[in-house]
């Protein structure tokens, strides 16, 4: 734990290459701070930032990479892009929707509906998905290493 950085961080080398691994340890709407002090820290052009996060809309076990995307209304996105000041980084989404979800968003009470959702994103994986998380990480680790 780095707290000077408020992250995580780990660096391992891959093929000779040098690679850092951090994971902020602030609140997922408070992620660009964290993610702007490692940037200037270490020396990285954003271009060479690959934020791994979930994303909602993807089914649960695909994985999405795309490069200088917009949020798509994820909070954690949204700070980062906020303070490096741009968007121009990769992004590797990790499918997390799935048939709970489809329930929550059905309804209609506001505040219900946000508890649920709250709810939902910090929850457990359930058990029908535990079994399909290896597989899930591999897939997002050999689709960075693809970058």
């Amino acid at each position: 734990m780095d707290k000077k950085l408020n992250s995580e961080v780990s660096e391992i080398k891959i093929n000779s290459q040098k690679v850092l691994l951090a994971k902020p340890q602030t609140f997922v709407n408070k992620s660009g701070e964290a993610v702007k002090k490692l940037a200037k820290s270490y020396k990285l052009k954003s271009s060479s930032l690959i934020i791994i996060h979930d994303d909602l809309d993807i089914p649960f076990g695909k994985v999405k990479v795309s490069f200088a995307s917009r949020s798509a209304g994820h909070k954690g996105v949204e700070s980062i892009i906020k303070a490096l000041k741009t968007g121009k980084f990769y992004r590797i989404r990790i499918g997390t929707f799935n048939s709970q979800l489809v329930k929550i968003r059905k309804i209609k009470d506001k505040r219900k509906k946000l508890s649920e959702m709250n709810k939902f994103v910090i929850g457990s994986f359930s058990q029908s998905e535990k079994p399909k998380l290896n597989n899930l990480i591999k897939t997002a680790a050999e689709k960075t290493l693809q970058l």
